[in-house]
């Protein structure tokens, strides 16, 4: 793996230990247009998803930045526009590492058409099999 891989990853093994640390993250996914995207070398953002149930989606949602933290020193942060199922926003970490992150409720995860995922952590083992995967050209 190149230098930018690697650090790519161990971003990830870091927001993956804090996903799966988090009582409120049910589920833990990379997203991209490809397969073989979902996985380093990310060719931009790491695109990380993370599922919590409806009750525990506002707790969540607020202490984002904080939770985006895990992977690293967040040198730029903006929050960005989502649909009503979800919290994103989109960050800079130290070494130049971008993730864009997308927290969703675990009961409209169905209703999204998704490309391609690689899920990381799936406390409640069913959050796979109730994706869409129309997005897929």
């Amino acid at each position: 793996m190149s230098a930018l891989a690697d650090r790519q990853q161990d971003v990830l093994n870091r927001l993956v230990a804090a996903a799966v640390a988090d009582e409120r993250v049910k589920a833990c996914w990379t997203e991209a247009a490809t397969a073989t995207g979902c996985l380093p070398p990310f060719a931009g953002a790491i695109d990380l998803h993370v599922a919590t149930s409806d009750p525990l989606f506002d707790a969540l949602a607020a202490d984002h930045a904080a939770w985006l933290s895990a992977g690293g020193t967040v040198v730029a942060h903006r929050d960005a526009d989502a649909p009503v199922f979800a919290r994103a926003c989109a960050a800079e970490l130290e070494g130049g590492i971008r993730v864009a992150l997308t927290i969703e409720r675990l009961s409209l995860i169905p209703k999204r058409p998704r490309a391609h995922v690689a899920m990381l952590v799936d406390k409640i083992g069913q959050v796979r099999y109730v994706m869409d995967f129309s997005g897929r050209t």
